[in-house]
């Protein structure tokens, strides 16, 4: 619930229209960076587990991606939608390589043909919207949209920006345009999936200077404007900077922006790596110009600035902190890296048999820090309580220390606002008290460690990761870093 800016959270509690109002709610906090993965959109579709299936596949004399390969087939029989089984068919009963290669190949030209379904089935929940029936069926629509938009190139954070400006309007642009309209013009935008060619250019900077000697180990492209800039990522020596450049296709700026510090930062780190240094580093800002307008001064785009860790705890001892950090701030461009230092770490502190403590870890105090993850927007929201035009009125119930007095009275509180009324929000606090509540991550979490590990492993050896599998890897560092605070809190506990 915190996941909305003041004037977007105002936009947003008039929305008349109740399945267009609830669409931007879950549409906008399962795209927040800093969501947990329990409640974020589920990124591994039959697709992504395709593409992980191939990246995993036997190379040399030993095998060593069997368990990876086996997680694979366990989420694709776990996790398939009824979507994806209308379309794709029932996943193999048997573990056969062969068998799954055949499954996945023979159900990539259908592909589109899922994209067209899950389109029509979510305009149509919208549309049919109730808050009296179940939200689990409208949720994972909203998801599987998501996610097969994020694996066709849009960036979670352009699916954002658009929900913002193109849905909520903050600034009253489509004033005389009902919201359902917008929701349904914006998935059929989306659906189309329209893209334009564009260059963008970040400068390479270092807290060393950069000497002409060392551009010139680093690059020998040579050039006197960006427009001249070849398809793909590059580093290039412009004037006298060191610069990093990208030219592709992307469905707006911001994802051209997302893709260009993604590839960029990768070649980077090789070439620097190569010279064994460790002291460059690309600008966060970055210019982003259309490839067909020379004359253009383009869009400037930014890093997100979403400070993740407020949503960790502030004490750790025994585990290695410094991990941690560098695994943070590596998080939004470099995910894999994020991924082997805090698998290094695990397997520092438990051994072989890291992924098996983890997962027990994380079971036991999942609920708790689900608990404290509602508390943290609660607190959020309350501070902002004297900036609302009119503020919700279950805010009242709680105290100084942001405690309420039960949490299904909070609940029935947030549902009986006319106004502020959030059923995302009330039915995750009704599941924190509710033992039978099922939670999605806690009957998977071995097999996404256990990808996990097989990511970190790629990347030791030099294995390229598809640009493809991004948002996945970033779901599961993200996974590991609530891991590695979950460990290193529990750890301290544990001796005070």
């Amino acid at each position: 619930m915190h996941h909305l800016f003041l004037k977007h959270y105002e936009s947003w509690v008039r929305i008349p229209e109740p399945g267009a109002k609830y669409f931007v709610r879950v549409w906008q906090d399962g795209l927040f960076t800093a969501t947990h993965p329990e409640w974020t959109f589920f990124p591994f579709n039959q697709s992504i587990l395709m593409q992980l299936l191939e990246l995993f596949q036997p190379s040399g004399g030993r095998d060593y991606n069997k368990p990876q390969r086996k997680s694979i087939m366990t989420l694709s029989r776990k996790k398939i939608s009824a979507s994806e089984h209308s379309i794709y068919g029932k996943p193999p009963d048997s573990n056969s390589n062969s068998d799954w290669l055949d499954y996945f190949y023979k159900n990539t030209e259908k592909s589109d043909k899922y994209w067209l379904h899950i389109l029509n089935r979510l305009t149509l929940a919208i549309q049919e919207y109730s808050e009296l029936k179940s939200h689990r069926e409208i949720n994972g629509l909203i998801s599987e949209f998501a996610v097969e938009a994020i694996r066709r190139g849009f960036a979670s954070r352009e699916l954002y920006v658009r929900a913002g400006t193109g849905i909520l309007d903050p600034h009253g642009l489509k004033s005389s345009q009902p919201h359902m309209e917008r929701v349904i013009g914006l998935l059929n935008f989306i659906h189309r999936c329209e893209t334009k060619e564009y260059i963008a250019m970040s400068k390479i900077i270092s807290n060393k200077p950069i000497s002409n000697r060392l551009m010139s180990q680093i690059t020998k492209m040579i050039i006197e404007n960006p427009h001249e800039c070849p398809e793909g990522p590059h580093l290039a020596i412009l004037d006298t900077n060191l610069v990093a450049l990208s030219r592709g296709y992307a469905t707006h700026s911001i994802s051209a922006y997302e893709q260009h510090r993604y590839l960029c930062q990768s070649i980077l780190h090789s070439r620097q790596s190569s010279l064994r240094r460790t002291d460059l580093a690309m600008k966060n800002d970055a210019r982003v110009y259309l490839a067909n307008d020379a004359n253009g001064k383009g869009w400037r785009h930014d890093a997100p600035k979403t400070n993740l860790s407020d949503h960790f705890h502030k004490i750790r001892q025994r585990i290695d902190s410094p991990s941690f950090v560098e695994a943070l701030e590596a998080l939004h461009d470099n995910p894999e890296r994020s991924v082997r230092l805090l698998c290094d770490v695990f397997e520092r502190e438990f051994g072989k048999t890291w992924p098996v403590t983890c997962s027990q870890i994380y079971i036991k105090f999942l609920n708790r820090e689900l608990r404290r993850e509602l508390v943290i927007g609660v607190n959020v929201k309350s501070s902002k309580k004297q900036r609302f035009l009119d503020p919700p009125k279950w805010l009242e119930g709680f105290d100084e220390k942001g405690k309420y007095i039960s949490f299904s009275e909070l609940a029935n509180a947030v549902d009986i606002d006319e106004v502020h009324n959030d059923y995302l929000f009330s039915e995750r606090v009704r599941g924190i008290d509710n033992k039978n509540y099922s939670y999605v991550t806690p009957e998977i979490i071995s097999e996404l460690i256990i990808l996990a590990k097989g990511i970190r492993n790629i990347v030791v050896h030099s294995g390229v990761i598809p640009v493809q599998l991004r948002n996945p890897i970033q779901y599961l560092a993200k996974l590991l870093l609530i891991l590695f605070d979950l460990v290193s809190y529990e750890s301290y506990s544990s001796d005070v």
